[in-house]
């Protein structure tokens, strides 16, 4: 698989590769966007639909407003375009019927469970629309669009989080009042979770010759950022009840892994997660409101993470401190995603890419 949409895509995807197995090839990946220097053509312009619904729910106009911006965009260092089957986080819940509303950047769902003692079982109905059309948008990235653009799975969310959308607020009652029954839930989501990855994953064996998600991380083999935002709101002891082993089970079904820790409040669950041996890595997002990942102020979390033997992607860092985050930690296994508002130019974009190579060369004569 080669892209029109950046340099040396097999170059990427030994670094990838390099990354997922905490090694490194030449240098500490990372991942840059600017504005291109020339733009590539588009083969047709396509009119906007009349609403936010039909931009998202018209898979051609999906696919063009995805191509329109990589057109525009230049790619540097390891970052590359993708074509996400994606609407929206935890879109597992639009599958079990939770009403969605449709945004300019998301999509929201709607609580469908009043209450949770009157839980059934839900059924995976793989005819529901709402799935057809994360199986259109999948299926039309890997038909027409794999010369510019890399087709992920869909952001399923974890199954803690698909129930708070699918129960509400109310999920925070339920773990003390009714901790059977959100097992009970959890246990029923945890199988349609693997149903749907798994269905979505045959759709893409033979087509592709690795693995994506919308978080723009190659593998050679499958993988999912595991996560729970939900955790921001439960102690640790609530985390090893409802969360823990769901992650647990999904790391040792699938074939690599990492987990999507999504600011301070998830830290103290941090402990727990590192010692999933089969995870691959962290991937560390503060939250908005929060010093960025480049900033020093986190290095013993980063430094914590490393020693237990996992990878690490930063997200959303700022240039400025990268050169020290690269010089205190080790490179191997390390990923640094820069913010899209960074560089005002490609020029910009490419410099920084070779400074990151001579600082993690300085960083490799230190050890």
């Amino acid at each position: 698989m080669t892209l029109q949409t950046i340099e040396n895509f097999d170059l990427v995807k030994k670094r990838m590769d390099a990354w997922w197995h905490h090694d490194l090839i030449d240098r500490v990946a990372v991942m840059v966007t600017a504005p291109r220097a020339t733009p590539l053509a588009m083969a047709q312009e396509l009119p906007k639909p009349a609403t936010i619904t039909e931009e998202w729910t018209n898979p051609e106009y999906y696919a063009y407003k995805i191509r329109k911006w990589a057109s525009q965009t230049y790619f540097g260092g390891d970052m590359f375009p993708t074509f996400p089957a994606y609407l929206g986080p935890g879109q597992l819940a639009g599958f079990l019927g939770c009403p969605p509303t449709y945004a300019e950047d998301t999509v929201w769902y709607h609580a469908i469970l009043k209450d949770i003692n009157t839980f059934r079982p839900y059924r995976f109905d793989p005819n529901h629309p709402h799935y057809q059309l994360t199986k259109s948008l999948l299926r039309l990235a890997l038909s027409k669009h794999q010369d510019w653009l890399v087709p992920t799975t869909a952001d399923l969310g974890g199954p803690m989080d698909v129930a708070q959308a699918v129960r509400g607020s109310d999920l925070l009652l339920d773990v003390m009042d009714a901790p059977e029954k959100v097992h009970q839930l959890l246990r029923n989501l945890q199988e349609i979770w693997f149903a749907c990855f798994d269905d979505l994953k045959k759709e893409m064996d033979g087509k592709m010759d690795g693995f994506c998600t919308t978080f723009n991380l190659w593998c050679e083999k499958d993988y999912y950022p595991l996560q729970c935002d939900f955790s921001a709101m439960i102690s640790p002891a609530m985390y090893g009840e409802f969360v823990l082993p769901y992650v647990a089970e999904q790391v040792d079904r699938l074939t690599y892994s990492l987990y999507h820790l999504d600011g301070p409040e998830a830290i103290p669950h941090l402990d727990m997660i590192l010692r999933l041996k089969k995870l691959h890595a962290i991937q560390w997002v503060p939250g908005a409101g929060k010093p960025q990942s480049d900033d020093p102020v986190w290095i013993p979390l980063y430094k914590k993470i490393q020693a237990a033997g996992k990878s690490l992607a930063l997200w959303d860092a700022k240039k400025g401190n990268v050169q020290q985050i690269i010089r205190e930690l080790k490179p191997e296994g390390l990923l640094i995603h820069i913010a899209p508002d960074q560089f005002t130019s490609e020029a910009e974009a490419r410099d920084f890419v070779e400074q990151v190579e001579k600082w993690t060369t300085s960083r490799l004569r230190r050890q």
